[in-house]
């Protein structure tokens, strides 16, 4: 009899572990997942006039996208998550009307227990395009 108690607490325990790291790498994978794309979608390199200018951030736009990404990446694994967000200039690091720095910070409870909380930053940088 003992033995069955022994092997359905066992049950138990493995499934509770595998549904905590089923939800948690859902999550992780959901938070790494947004990296580039939402990042690059989001640099305007136009000024309210229309004409060219150094490429910055689109507040609304970066954050639109945010949410509406992990809304759907985060469905199956919690259902209350929290985004926070903050624009600055890179060299500054004070706020502007045209950031060139974005970080997007992710909190979230995992398996109903454990607080998972990260945060990413994108920065533009002048690079090399085409050429030799």
């Amino acid at each position: 009899m003992s033995n069955i108690l022994l092997w359905g607490t066992v049950l138990i325990f493995a499934l509770s572990t595998f549904g905590y790291t089923y939800s948690l790498s859902g999550v992780n994978r959901a938070f790494y997942g947004c990296f580039k794309a939402i990042a690059e979608t989001s640099v305007i390199a136009y000024d309210k006039t229309g004409v060219s200018a150094s490429p910055y951030f689109s507040k609304s736009l970066f954050e639109e996208k945010c949410e509406e990404y992990f809304a759907l990446a985060l469905r199956p694994y919690t259902s209350v998550y929290f985004l926070s967000f903050y624009f600055c200039d890179k060299d500054t690091k004070k706020e502007s009307e045209y950031p060139t720095q974005a970080e997007v910070c992710l909190s979230c409870k995992v398996y109903t227990k454990k607080h998972y909380m990260r945060s990413a930053s994108f920065f533009i940088e002048e690079g090399k395009h085409g050429g030799k």
